[in-house]
């Protein structure tokens, strides 16, 4: 056998190059697989310049092509293979290459007249690279067939054993659920109110003088008649001395002029008197009587402004903060000494929109309509009214209509100015499906929510939402009473998935909602139980 010296070597490679650079063009295009088509030309001796167009090839560097080939293939069998493949039996393995077993025993019968051996998929392609003859005179298209038949040996066996992989089973998803339940609930309107006193007065002074004395604390709950303010009295008191002699007086130029009218009238039958003294005398006496009148009117006014003088309160309710103090001079009827408003009962007002005044009408002429006012910061206190006023037109710009419920108010517990939640009830419905709030979820075709059935499993439910009570909320379509829904743990819940009652919720009505703790083939979770749950009568009623 020949040894090939270093500059065998290197003129083989360097043949090997131009080779492969003139032999560039010859392969087909769209050609599959990488496998080279058969170089063009003539063959090898057959004519001119077939020395220099096909190099001949090397033995050894046969041998290197086809061992590069079957490193590729080994890396992308380990790159390919599934991490937990060990765990498989053996004959998993092997049905696994059998494919590939007939792939390398096509490619070895194209190539050798030999039988192939009986080994797996690796071990035939290395019995091919050690038995298939590799001639001197063999060219570089076998190579790069030989080259492709590995490649395409091992993306076989990458598309076979990636198809093996096992499929993961999810495991059941922790969830909370409840029972569904029916009650009566109410049908309202929920608004924005302000309380308004049913009476506000504002105290002006009726005459006019120097504040002498306030008889009232700011802030202090009054009666009517109470003295608030007294006024000088000494000049209206003076005033009314005065008229009280000037009516004396009148009085007795009345009784002198009777006397002497009663004279003239009987001296005129013996014609001692004429008859006009006796008209004088008789018109003294009509205008005397009419001064009387005139002095009994200065008096009564006189009286008036004294009483006057002394502020009291016209109604019952509470003061505010008065806006006079002692010794100020006030003018009659005008300013303000002090606001008073009455706070028991108390007015709550409120607007509703225009295509909500029909319902309103319709109820309110059934005699159904209730309503409620809250607190904003006491909800759970609801003070039941009376509906006692609606405006007689809409108002323009806004499209409302203002509304008045009557409230008692003993305690003072609703004050002027303040705003309030009014809940306008307009009727009743029965047997309506409550759930809580947080059960219900939002997709792109809207509501739904999970419900548990008897196999625990999870069914995407859709939903029809309806006004919510408090902490639920009415459900109108898609679920009936006593179904289970899951109201914790929704993320980790797939549509028709296993899941396990780890902890039952609370159900709809207020009773623990009890159901089985777990799901098929998992294990039991710490505090779970069996989910039926029972309703509680209606209590309360939530803000939608």
């Amino acid at each position: 056998m020949r040894i090939e010296s270093p500059a065998d070597r290197g003129r083989a490679r360097r043949k090997g190059r131009v080779a492969a650079q003139r032999g560039t063009s010859d392969w087909q295009i769209g050609h599959r697989r990488g496998l080279p088509a058969t170089v063009r030309g003539r063959p090898r001796g057959g004519g001119r310049g077939a020395d220099r167009r096909r190099a001949p090839a090397h033995p050894g560097r046969a041998a290197r092509a086809l061992r590069s080939g079957l490193r590729r293939l080994q890396a992308v069998r380990r790159m390919s293979r599934p991490a937990h493949s060990e765990d498989q039996p053996e004959e998993v393995h092997r049905e696994k290459e059998r494919p590939v077993n007939s792939t390398v025993g096509t490619i070895w019968s194209q190539h050798s007249p030999k039988p192939l051996p009986a080994a797996k998929s690796l071990s035939a392609a290395r019995t091919l690279a050690a038995t298939r003859p590799s001639p001197a005179g063999a060219g570089l298209a076998g190579l790069a067939a030989l080259a492709g038949l590995a490649t395409l040996l091992a993306l076989t066996l990458a598309g076979c054993e990636a198809k093996a992989q096992p499929q993961f089973e999810r495991p059941p998803a922790p969830v909370s659920v409840v029972t569904a339940v029916t009650e009566e609930v109410p049908i309202y309107l929920d608004e924005i109110g302000k309380n308004v006193a049913r009476e506000v007065v504002s105290i002006q002074p009726q005459v006019s003088g120097r504040i002498t004395a306030i008889h009232f604390e700011d802030g202090a709950d009054v009666k009517k008649g109470d003295l608030l303010f007294t006024v000088d009295p000494r000049p209206y008191q003076a005033t009314l001395d005065a008229a009280e002699a000037s009516l004396a007086q009148a009085k007795a130029a009345l009784d002198l002029a009777r006397i002497e009218f009663d004279r003239a009238a009987g001296l005129i039958g013996t014609n001692a008197v004429s008859r006009s003294e006796y008209d004088t005398r008789k018109s003294a006496v009509a205008v005397t009587q009419a001064q009387i009148q005139q002095g009994e009117a200065a008096v009564e006014t006189a009286r008036l402004n004294l009483e006057y003088s002394a502020v009291r309160s016209p109604i019952d309710g509470r003061t505010g903060h008065r806006l006079v103090d002692i010794g100020n001079v006030v003018e009659a009827n005008k300013g303000s000494l002090l606001l008073i408003q009455r706070l028991n009962p108390i007015y709550a007002d409120f607007t509703v929109t225009e295509n909500d005044l029909s319902a309103v009408q319709r109820n309110m002429a059934q005699g159904t309509l209730r309503v409620e006012v809250r607190l904003p910061d006491q909800p759970d206190e609801p003070r039941a009214g009376t509906l006692t006023f609606v405006d007689n037109a809409v108002q323009d710009g806004s499209g409302t209509v203002k509304l008045r419920a009557t409230i008692a108010n003993a305690d003072h517990r609703f004050w002027p100015g303040r705003f309030v939640k009014v809940r306008l009830v307009l009727s009743t419905i029965r047997d309506a499906v409550l759930i809580p709030a947080a059960a219900p979820q939002t997709s792109a075709k809207g509501p739904f929510v999970y419900v548990v059935k008897q196999d625990s499993t999870a069914e995407m439910r859709p939903v029809t939402l309806g006004q919510r009570q408090e902490d639920r909320v009415v459900i109108t379509r898609g679920l009936e009473a006593g179904e289970r829904v899951v109201i914790t743990g929704q993320m980790a819940v797939s549509p028709g998935g296993k899941v396990r009652i780890d902890q039952p919720g609370v159900a709809a009505g207020g009773a623990p909602a009890t159901g089985a703790a777990q799901a098929t083939g998992a294990p039991p979770a710490s505090g779970a139980s069996a989910a039926t749950g029972a309703a509680r009568p209606a209590a309360d009623r939530g803000r939608s």
